[in-house]
């Protein structure tokens, strides 16, 4: 597997990081994660401007243009360095297509990790940002494992964890941190409990979000999902559905929702890039069936790729 570190494509065996990379020492950076179809990433453009809105949250800027390539594979990068200002965007989204295609995917998983990168003195340098002036860039294109065909045709189960979402006061739920501690431990949570997905709640005892999914649930035919004040990621998957099912004459509710409103829900679902609309077939011991808000919406999301697919390659 051949990846993208700091300009360069390496084999993955390759790749070196320091010890001293502060997304190793603190987590501090952001990422991305997205699907391709086709080998056409799904929504490239929305996902990097999350991930640059994460980025100026946390004040990290990429030194991208021609002092940032000229050190990387020059055949891989000509048709790069060819635009003396390009933009960071614009460097991001090549370097994402290059990657998929260095490793001949046509279906697949690709992350994209930025760190503030390591003091520029010798040591760590203590968690001060100053002499942090030098991110690491990363890029990884992985053939996708599909989740269970079962799971889609029968849902997953969900468990409420005991672990809350952060606060929006310590940690902007709209940066996609690099920190992930929070929804690691709430994974393992609902691991424990004998589920495939944990449900967040709020400071607030409100719903938030999944592990790694936003969340749905449908009620009288009108489709519920927590808002962004709950203090939920910005989900680009979500982003789409709530346009499709609009489109598709469904009202949709964003609002704050305390977890007794699963109790008489007709359907429930999760989204994410790489699961797309998944049925969920319990959350704790109350269980749903994978009805027909589901059905369509999921009919209408792939649709929706194979159009956006399309025109990309056209």
């Amino acid at each position: 597997m051949k990846v993208h570190l700091n300009g360069q494509l390496v084999n993955s065996e390759d790749a070196r990081v320091s010890v001293f990379d502060r997304g190793f020492l603190y987590g501090d950076g952001a990422f991305e994660t997205m699907r391709v179809y086709d080998g056409v990433a799904f929504k490239l453009q929305e996902h990097v401007e999350r991930l640059f809105g994460s980025l100026s949250m946390l004040g990290i800027v990429l030194p991208v243009g021609q002092n940032h390539v000229k050190q990387g594979n020059t055949e891989a990068y000509d048709h790069i360095k060819t635009q003396a200002n390009i933009e960071a965007h614009d460097y991001i989204k090549a370097i994402v297509r290059t990657t998929v295609l260095a490793n001949g995917l046509r279906d697949a998983y690709v992350r994209v990790t930025v760190t503030r990168g390591k003091f520029g003195g010798p040591g760590p340098g203590g968690i001060d940002t100053d002499g942090c002036d030098n991110p690491t860039v990363l890029v990884v294109a992985a053939k996708l494992t599909p989740y269970p065909a079962l799971w889609y045709e029968k849902g997953i189960r969900v468990a409420t964890v005991t672990l809350r979402r952060n606060l929006p006061e310590a940690l902007d739920a709209r940066i996609k941190s690099l920190n992930f501690l929070n929804n690691v431990l709430a994974r393992a949570e609902a691991k424990k409990a004998g589920a495939q997905e944990g449900l967040m709640l709020n400071h607030r005892g409100y719903l938030a979000e999944c592990t790694v999914a936003n969340i749905f649930f449908v009620k009288g035919g009108t489709l519920f999902t927590p808002s962004m004040e709950c203090g939920i990621l910005d989900g680009i998957t979500r982003r789409t559905v709530i346009n499709l099912a609009r489109q598709e004459g469904i009202v949709v509710q964003e609002g704050e929702f305390f977890p007794d409103a699963f109790h008489s829900a007709d359907e429930v679902f999760v989204t994410s890039s790489i699961m797309e609309i998944m049925p969920v077939a319990y959350v704790d011991e109350t269980a749903y069936v994978v009805g027909k808000t589901t059905i369509a919406l999921g009919g209408a999301f792939k649709k929706y790729v194979t159009r956006y697919v399309e025109e990309q390659i056209s």
